[in-house]
């Protein structure tokens, strides 16, 4: 493409210039503020850059969007505005995606020293005070302010009838404001009083302030095109320097501050004090503005225009032609390119060398393998671990020929405010701890988006795959977005619809989110937490955002993503939203015999024995079938309340093998014929029921979620309704009294839905492969910063989702109350699995932790 020719604004005028180096600019502009009152600069940036011919386009972005807006518009100059707000990280990927970076600071010398800190990584650094430039070193450059023509620009009112006020004056109150203010208005203005329109906005560093007028009559705050409004109607506007500064710098700037040429383009007389000696640099004194020394000499000078509004009108005009012709911000514009084209053709003597080495780094780079990040609430070998944990282990041998792979979970085995970085290897990298213990009603928290900030830079992460975020804030996903990291996000269960994310309610049945108001979930939450109302409606609200910036959504099922399209618009509307299957390693079958009539019915229960897997169902069956030939095999963890089951004495007939290793399966397990898979709640795939059709197993299965829509009932297993302990007895008489239906059955099997590794793991890199080396520019860069939730600009005024009714104080933990019961509640249910001596020893660490 052939770059279209520049523009600069003379006389109002547009005229041609030349690019020294030809370049045609995609600008990414951000506003480093996430609440900045000068945000209409950057909108008048905006306009000036799309004014010019050597901008191709203007993407405006903010904190949360702008590392990817920059790569996906393929931008090639960063324009960042403001500085003292400015987050690295984020600003340091969004420099290195576009490869130029340009720096205007507005808040020279008071936010001096973190404004150097920060203006590091860019290319040019524009400061609007003139005695700040040497601070910068070469990369520095002085720009004033300017006036923005579309909220500044009005016709002059030459009439005197017409003008409103005498002096109008609008800038927040410094003392040394307030003091020539207060002398200003109670000076002796004979039989014409002053007219004048104060705006003395003020703040918590700044004293009280004592004019003698309501503080509604001066700190108020005026939008820039009232502004201009103001100034356009009155005789003169006051031009007042700021000496104060809450930052320890210097309390004074040298240049004037916008307000010169917002006043001067507004059609109005510009009354100066005399300490903005650069005053003059900009406009003639006494043709185009008027200095005064102090309040006495400014009565003098308004009390002279009010006498000869001739005079008046022609240092306003000529002001306006001046500003016009030389103060827009279309000129500070085309001297920012212009500058950034001399400092690009100063590096050209150097561009054949800095190439090579490019190429060499990138050929290097795109040796490297990329990074993935693997978000959980567990892993494999640290226990008590269910078909998240075993799919994530197949996730790291089946990639990690691909990828440098890191896992990223809360510390099981020490302090539960702990959270790890994992390598492949399972190996510790990094540990850190968090002041507050997580807890599921917190969305966002500063210092784990800190933490989390610091482990993606700087180890280059180039994906982060969320599997399970119990233990995690939600805002980790928001902070990965910012940083330009690919992200997917896994449903594993239903987490994303509610933190009791098997979605049993406070009865301990299924709630059908899709079918009840969120009426019913208010009911829910009150009587298992006593959270008040809304706070369902508030969680829903912040995860529908979260889950429209994720890069991809993955199901197990074609029904669980119907399910969270129903509750979620985003996902319904997601572009990237795949059914990935979860993969089991192919275990051999083995090879029975036809079963002969009486033999005895082998009966499997496969995975973790707990109430929401349906051990309540199964448990109250077991004693009824104690005559019934058949047996009852329990492979996995069993809770303690089930302890009974392994006594031989009154069960014979059950037999409880405890857990295995993923991949191992035990001898006893091929001599079962038929599998349970009985839970209570819509299970987004369930691997167990894979393991068990690739042993040849028949599954009884309950009619509800992914085990209802993977089964077809009498073909490859037997469905029943949930907590059906009567259907459940039913269908185990049928296969022992029939034995042709078992070997029906199992002939069935062949037509199952089982994934395996090969083409899980070929449909997901269908899904990384375009994200990662999308944002492989993005994820060279090296630079810590705290991502603050003011600046990810987040919809909810507060981190936390549900408020207790104590004073309507929203709370991130239970009341002490409910504490003390659910410390009691672990230590019992740890007493029935390990016992009174591990249970006195958790508890004594528990307690030590916290002394």
């Amino acid at each position: 493409m052939q770059a279209s020719t520049p523009i600069s604004i003379a006389n109002g005028e547009v005229s041609d210039v030349t690019s020294p180096a030809g370049n045609l600019y995609r600008v990414l502009l951000l506003d480093t503020k996430s609440s900045n009152p000068n945000h209409y600069i950057c909108l008048a940036i905006q306009r000036a850059l799309q004014a010019t011919g050597m901008v191709e386009c203007v993407v405006k972005a903010g904190l949360d969007n702008a590392v990817n807006e920059a790569i996906r518009q393929r931008c090639n100059l960063f324009f960042a505005f403001d500085g003292e707000e400015l987050n690295p990280a984020v600003c340091a990927r969004v420099a290195a995606v576009c490869g130029r970076s340009v720096l205007w600071v507005t808040e020279d010398p008071y936010e001096l020293e973190v404004n150097v800190h920060n203006a590091g990584q860019f290319d040019l650094v524009f400061t609007n005070d003139s005695a700040s430039v040497k601070s910068y070193g070469k990369k520095g450059r002085h720009l004033p302010l300017a006036g923005a023509k579309p909220f500044h620009l009005l016709p002059h009112v030459a009439d005197a009838s017409k003008l409103r006020y005498d002096l109008f004056f609008a800038g927040t109150a410094w003392p040394n404001r307030v003091a020539l203010l207060k002398e200003f208005l109670n000076a002796d203005w004979g039989e014409h009083a002053i007219r004048a329109k104060i705006a003395l906005p003020t703040n918590e560093h700044l004293p009280p302030i004592d004019l003698g007028l309501p503080p509604s009559q001066l700190n108020w705050r005026t939008s820039p095109v009232d502004f201009a409004r103001f100034a356009n109607m009155s005789l003169a506007a006051l031009v007042l320097p700021r000496v104060f500064s809450a930052s320890g710098n210097r309390d004074f700037a040298e240049t004037p501050p916008p307000r010169l040429f917002e006043a001067a383009l507004s059609g109005t007389v510009q009354l100066v004090q005399s300490k903005l000696t650069e005053a003059e640099n900009y406009f003639v004194p006494g043709e185009e503005f008027l200095y005064f020394e102090d309040a006495p000499q400014l009565i003098r000078q308004v009390a002279a225009l009010r006498a000869d509004i001739d005079w008046r009108n022609e240092i306003a005009s000529r002001a306006q032609k001046k500003a016009l012709e030389q103060h827009c911000y279309e000129h500070r514009v085309a001297y920012v390119l212009d500058e950034l084209e001399r400092h690009l053709a100063s590096t050209v003597a150097q561009g054949a060398s800095a190439a090579a080495v490019e190429t060499q780094s990138t050929s290097a780079t795109t040796a490297k393998r990329p990074r993935l990040m693997l978000v959980a609430h567990n892993v494999v070998r640290n226990g008590h671990f269910g078909g998240v944990e075993v799919y994530l282990e197949l996730v790291r041998k089946s990639l990690g020929d691909q990828y440098d792979v890191f896992f990223y979970v809360p510390e099981r085995q020490g302090d539960a405010r702990n959270t790890v970085l994992l390598n492949a290897e399972g190996e510790v990298l990094r540990k850190f701890s968090f002041n507050e213990v997580y807890s599921p009603w917190v969305l966002s928290c500063p210092e784990r988006e800190e933490a989390f900030t610091s482990v993606l830079s700087e180890y280059n992460i180039s994906a982060v795959h969320f599997h399970h975020l119990l233990g995690h804030v939600p805002s980790l996903i928001e902070v990965a977005s910012a940083l330009g990291v690919a992200t997917a996000l896994t449903f594993h269960d239903y987490f994303t619809l509610c933190h009791n994310f098997t979605l049993l309610s406070f009865r301990g049945t299924y709630c059908h989110p899709d079918e009840i108001s969120l009426s019913q979930c208010d009911v829910c939450l009150w009587n298992g937490h006593h959270i008040l109302p809304g706070g369902q409606a508030a969680r829903r609200a912040y995860w529908d955002g979260v889950l429209a910036i994720c890069d991809a959504l993955v199901f197990n099922t074609q029904g669980a993503l119907d399910l969270a399209s129903r509750i979620y618009p985003s996902v319904g509307a997601h572009p990237k939203a795949v059914v990935l299957p979860v993969p089991i390693e192919p275990v051999s079958r083995v090879v029975e015999a036809t079963r002969q009539a009486g033999q005895v019915l082998k009966v499997a229960v496969l995975g973790n024995f707990t109430p929401h897997k349906g051990a309540d169902v199964i448990a109250r069956v077991i004693p009824l079938l104690a005559n019934s030939n058949v047996e009852f095999h329990i492979f996995g963890r069993v809770e303690g309340q089930y302890r009974w089951l392994a006594d031989k004495s009154e069960y014979p007939f059950v037999h409880v093998h405890g857990g295995y290793s993923p991949g191992e399966i035990p001898a006893a397990i091929r001599d079962c014929n038929v599998s349970l898979h009985l839970s209570i709640w819509p299970e987004t795939y369930c691997l167990t029921l894979s393991e068990a059709w690739d042993l040849g197993l028949v599954p009884i299965v309950t009619d509800i979620g992914a085990l209802g829509e993977r089964v077809i009932d009498n073909v490859n297993g037997i469905k029943i309704a949930p907590n059906s302990e009567g259907q459940l007895v039913q269908a185990l008489h049928r296969l022992v009294e029939m034995p042709g239906l078992l070997e029906r059955l199992r002939a069935g099997i062949d037509t199952a839905p089982i994934s395996h590794p090969r083409e899980h793991f070929r449909g997901l890199a269908d899904v990384y492969q375009p994200l990662v080396f999308h944002r492989r520019a993005s994820s060279q860069v090296k630079e810590v910063g705290t991502l603050r939730r003011a600046q990810l600009q987040r919809p909810l005024g507060s981190p936390v989702w549900a408020v207790t009714p104590s004073a309507g104080a929203v709370v991130s933990r239970p009341t002490l109350r409910r504490r003390i019961a659910g410390l009691v509640g672990r230590a019992v249910r740890h007493y029935r699995v390990y016992g009174a001596t591990s249970t006195a020893r958790a508890c004594v660490r528990y307690v030590a932790r916290r002394i």
